[in-house]
Parts: structure tokens; C-alpha cells; sequence
């Protein structure tokens, strides 16, 4: 499919395409904006890819229109913007059973697979990612990760709301990363 041919064959929008010229015009613009928020050098140009697509797909579609006021690189960065905010959540979220800095399974499917070896490691780990938190930051990544409790069991021995609970969660790890 060449640049003026829509997906049906018809003649082009006259109009459209010189919005999808425009847009390849600021490619090297977007390129910088890529490269200054994805520090994954293999990912930036799949991720550019990305972009340049969903913007030329959203403008043939017709949802960039002129008369509302938005100025052509306003709608083209706030695309580039999402796709970037996509990739960085999507690169950010862990596994539940995830522990940052270790390659240990925590919950494997056979409990046994873990050595003693691999388990002094585990503990050490553990006990030293866990010595600057706070006490209630402590306990609840023992409950969560060493004892293999759900948050609403945690929940419940805490007397703290499952979402209070996730949060301190979360905020207990980004400490963790924050150390390493």
C-alpha cells in the first residue's frame, strides 16, 4: 500500500495526505522525542515504528480535524506521547512473584526445585533488601513474598484495605529498586 492509497483503493483525501507528508516530516522530531524517553536501544525503532503507524492509521481515519482548534504537532505528540507512556508501563510491571535483583522463582511449580544453596541465597537476599524499609514495609513483603500470602489475606491479618495493601506493596519495591 503506497502512501496515496487508502485501504479500500479509493483515490486518497487530497487533504489526509498532506497531513501523513506532514507527519513523516516530523519523524526525526519524534526520533528524538523516542530516544530521549526509551534508553532500550533495541526497542526505540520498533517503538518509532509504533508510533508512526497508529498516527498515520488515526489521521486516515479521520480523527484529526483542523477546525477543532489543535494544532497538527499538538495531536502528533500527545499520540507520541501515549505510545511511549504505553511502553513504559507495559516495561515496568512485574510479576507477582517477581523479586527485583534476584533470579530466583519464588513460588516455583515444585517447591522442591530450589537448592539449599539457592535458599541461604534467597534469605540473604531478602533480609538485606529488607533492612533499610520501614518495619510495616518489611512485614508486608515477608507476608507477600516469603510466606506466599494474596493481598486479601494480607489484608485481613493487617486490618488495612486490600488497596492500602497493594500500595505499600508497591512503594516497598520502588525503595528496593531505588538501593540497587
Amino acid at each position: 500500500m503506497t502512501p496515496r492509497q487508502n485501504r479500500s483503493d479509493q483515490p486518497a483525501n487530497p487533504e489526509v495526505e498532506k497531513q501523513v507528508e506532514a507527519l513523516l516530516g516530523l519523524k526525526e522530531q519524534i526520533r528524538d522525542v523516542v530516544n530521549y524517553h526509551i534508553w532500550n536501544k533495541d526497542n526505540r525503532e520498533d517503538i518509532l515504528q509504533e508510533i508512526i503507524a497508529a498516527a498515520i492509521t488515526s489521521i486516515r481515519n479521520g480523527n484529526f480535524n483542523p477546525e477543532a482548534g489543535v494544532k497538527f504537532t499538538t495531536y502528533v505528540f500527545k499520540i507520541v506521547r501515549n505510545k511511549i507512556t504505553d511502553y513504559i508501563k507495559s516495561q515496568t510491571k512485574i510479576r507477582d512473584n517477581e523479586v527485583p535483583g534476584l533470579d530466583i522463582d519464588l513460588f516455583p511449580d515444585d517447591p522442591d526445585t530450589l537448592s539449599e544453596e539457592d535458599m541461604e541465597e534467597l534469605r540473604e537476599a531478602l533480609s538485606d533488601m529488607l533492612k533499610p524499609l520501614k518495619p510495616k514495609y518489611r512485614e508486608i513483603l515477608r507476608l507477600r513474598f516469603i510466606e506466599g500470602l494474596s493481598i486479601e489475606a494480607i489484608s485481613k491479618i493487617l486490618d488495612l484495605p486490600p488497596r492500602r495493601v497493594s500500595e505499600r506493596i508497591h512503594y516497598a519495591i520502588q525503595k528496593i529498586r531505588k538501593k540497587k
